[in-house]
This record gives C-alpha cells, structure tokens and sequence, in this order.
C-alpha cells in the first residue's frame, strides 16, 4: 500500500471557524465519493473549554475533480450540543445521525440528526437531549439502527448509580407520526455489575444486542442483550477481560461472515510496551451449548511499540475475511520527540484454519497524522480511509498539529 491522500495529499485540518480540529470518529461514506465525519474541536468559540465546541465536516470531490473538505454543521453548545463524538451514521435518505458528549438542554449530551437541503445546506435537528443521572449522560459512541428505523446507542454514565459513579445504559429512540423520537431505556448496567460504562453497539440477524463496557469484570467486558417476549432485555457477559495475555479495555466488536465477533483490547498482551503492555485482536466463537470461546487471534509485540501498541476504534472486514485496523501509537520513528511511534494501520490476513497472519500497512510520521484512534472504513476498490486525531498542519495552533483525513491505495 502507499499514501496517496485526499486531495493529493492528506487532508490538514487547520482548526478555526470554517473548518475543525482532532478529528475522533471515522469517516462514513454515501458511496458516491462523499464522506463524513466529526471534529471534538474547532467551529463555534462559545463552548466552555477549548477546543472549541466541534463540528460534522463534509470531504468530497470539487469542481476541478480534487477533494476538499467544508463543515456542514457547527456545534454552540446549548441547546445545540458540543463534542460530537462516535462515528456517524447515513439513512437511506442521505441524512446523518450522531451523539454530542455534553451540550443539549441540560448540557449532559445529544442525540441529533442532520438533513441535507436543496441548496446545499445542512438543517439539525435535535433528537433527544440527556437529562442526567438515571436517565443518561455522555452518549459517546454514536447510534446505530434496528430494523425497524429505530435508534439505538449508549451512554457513558447513568442509569443505576450509586454515589457519583453509574453504570451507564443503552438508550432506544423510536420516531413518532408527529416527528419527534420518544426515548426509553433499554439496559441499565449496575454500578457495582460485571459491565459498566458501555461502547458501541451492534446488532445480529435475530436483532440481539452486542457491545463492550470498558469497565466491569476486571478490565472490560463483551456483552450480549437478548430481548424478551415482554420487550425487556437481559445481558450475557460473553467475556470479561483480565488486563493479562488476554488483553484489556476492549473496543466495539464486529461479526464475520460466519457469526464470529471481533475486537480490540487496548492494553495487554505482549508487556514488549513497558508498563500497559501492547494490546491484542480477539476473536469470539459461538458454540451450540449458548456458549462463547474466547481466543487471541494477534498479540501486538514488537519492542517498544515497533509493530504498533494500543489497537482502538473498532476492526473492518473485508469480503476475504481479512481485517483492518489502527492502533493510536506505536510504529517506527519518534513522534514529535515522544521517544515511540505515532501509529499503525494493520492487516491481519485469514488464512486457513482460523489462523491470521499480521502486517504493517502503514506507519504514521506526525506530517501525514499521528494517534488515528477512530479505525478506518474500506470500499470495494480495496481503498482505506480514516482520520488521524493529531499530526498534520503544524501551524494550526495545536502543538502536534490539529489532525488529517487520510487515504491509502493498494
């Protein structure tokens, strides 16, 4: 693979009004040669703390046949929401979906959907907006939907709470003839349970739940939520992590084609990265009895970091089976003086009798980004596509750069 650049080189978010800064959420593409995505920073200077308020950008193809990128969305604060966080999602209709972390009516996060205009503008509307303890705060991780339309996500905090600390919940919201989206709580998780502090969701053909809590069961957990004739749901801890060679602090999971799950954990694993240890790839295998076995399917070891450390933002797959991520740091050279790398994109290729084999796409050097964080998306081409929190224009006002919006092809 080689770098090849939106716009010929990597896109550099240079912070400010009109455009944005440390892009957290991958890009999400209407198959057209549009792509999407949220910047923490940057935007509206109303909000409480810098980076500013944050906002959704829009990177597609100008007049002249290059990219380039405009913000189709920018954040305030209340009753707007700020801190976008999790990827986005498109509808059929070509709207976008998506979760402010604070901000909204009482400031504890949102839910909000933006419509595209005739004349080319962009119209938010504000789903739901969190109101704090039982009932939510800090929806993270973006939505995703049933099959029914409805939307369904997490929250950080809320929901069975004790003390200052709460489990978090999963949170439904069904659209009404009116317009408006009624909200429920799904799940609650204890404060005191196996999981706490959910991630991101994704659903099976039988319309059950699955997820990661980054808290709970030792150092985080998969879970399973199964809904009963009654519309309740139950959790079923598939795994709980222990921080050992199994790896801790898991991201969102995906499925492969033969119903197995997939993911990351942060830390862990090969201890070749001095204090967390490197991290791991993981794979989930049902079994006929209910069961699930656990298995690592890739240990991160080089020395140091060299073959990457702290793997994040969730796996793609291909149609071979393959799979494809990040991880925040680790590679070759010295990132901005910090003495380890500034991220990896990794492939791990199937092979024959659910063995992997491991391998470096590219290393991230701080001028084409650095701690890309969000995981990366893939088109039939065989393209990648991601952003890079950090790295980039240099001369933003941030001191490692205010991040980029990347390409690689075969």
């Amino acid at each position: 693979m080689a770098w090849a650049g939106i716009s010929g080189s990597e896109y550099r978010f240079k912070s400010g009004l009109r455009d944005g800064a440390d892009p957290r959420s991958s890009l999400v593409t209407d198959g057209a040669g549009n792509f999407y995505g949220t910047t923490l920073g940057g935007g509206s200077e109303t909000c409480r703390s810098n980076p500013n308020c944050g906002t959704v950008f829009w990177i597609g193809q100008g007049p002249d046949g290059r990219y380039e990128e405009a913000v189709i969305h920018t954040f305030t604060g209340a009753p707007d929401g700020f801190y976008p966080s999790g990827n986005l999602i498109l509808d059929s209709s070509g709207n976008l979906f998506g979760t402010t972390q604070y901000g909204g009516t009482l400031g504890f996060g949102t839910v909000f959907k933006l419509a595209p205009q005739n004349d080319g503008s962009w119209t938010e509307t504000i789903l739901y907006s969190f109101q704090g303890g039982t009932n939510g705060y800090a929806p993270m991780y973006g939505v995703t939907f049933d099959t029914h339309g409805d939307l369904y996500g997490t929250t950080f905090g809320g929901g069975t709470c004790g003390g200052d600390f709460c489990g978090g919940t999963v949170f439904e919201l069904v659209p009404q003839q009116d317009g408006s989206w009624e909200k429920t709580t799904a799940y609650a998780f204890a404060f005191q349970g196996e999981s706490q502090t959910p991630g991101s969701l994704i659903f099976d053909a039988s319309g059950n739940m699955y997820g990661n809590t980054v808290m709970g069961g030792g150092a985080g957990t998969i879970f399973q939520l199964i809904q009963n004739q009654n519309g309740s749901w139950v959790e079923n801890v598939l795994y709980s992590f222990m921080d050992g060679l199994d790896g801790g602090y898991p991201s969102g999971v995906i499925f492969d084609g033969n119903g197995n799950l997939y993911g990351e954990a942060l830390i862990g694993g090969s201890f070749a990265c001095p204090g967390s240890g490197c991290g791991t790839v993981f794979r989930l295998t049902p079994g006929s009895n209910g069961q699930w076995e656990f298995s690592v399917i890739h240990t991160f070891n080089g020395l140091n970091g060299s073959r990457g450390q702290a793997p994040a933002g969730g796996l793609a797959v291909d149609s071979a089976e393959n799979l494809y991520g990040v991880t925040e740091a680790g590679g070759t050279g010295n990132c901005f003086g910090g003495g380890y790398g500034c991220g990896t994109i990794f492939k791990l290729t199937a092979g024959s009798g659910g063995e992997y084999s491991f391998g470096i796409i590219a290393s991230f050097d701080g001028r084409h980004g650095a701690d890309p964080g969000a995981g990366v998306i893939l088109d039939s081409a065989g393209n990648i596509y991601g952003t890079a929190s950090e790295g980039g224009d240099l001369s933003c006002g941030a001191p490692y750069g205010c991040g980029t919006a990347f390409m690689l092809t075969p």
